[in-house]
């Protein structure tokens, strides 16, 4: 399944809740046209970084699953 990055859930949550042991991450974007810098959902306050979703991809990964970006 899709998780949308603009909802201000947790991924590793949605994929204990569901069940799924694969998310594909929705939606990488640049804030301005003609940016070459992604954010998630074009989001300046949500970096392409460790520190915005990483602790969630890591807990998806210790429990068998992956993460598509």
């Amino acid at each position: 399944p899709y998780f949308e990055a603009w909802t201000g859930e947790s991924p590793a949550a949605l994929a204990a809740q569901s069940g799924a042991k694969h998310l594909t991450m929705a939606f990488l974007q640049t804030a301005t046209p003609g940016s070459c810098t992604p954010y998630w959902n074009g989001d300046t306050s949500m970096p392409i970084a460790q520190s915005t979703f990483g602790a969630d991809f890591d807990t998806i990964q210790a429990n068998g699953g992956d993460v598509i970006p």
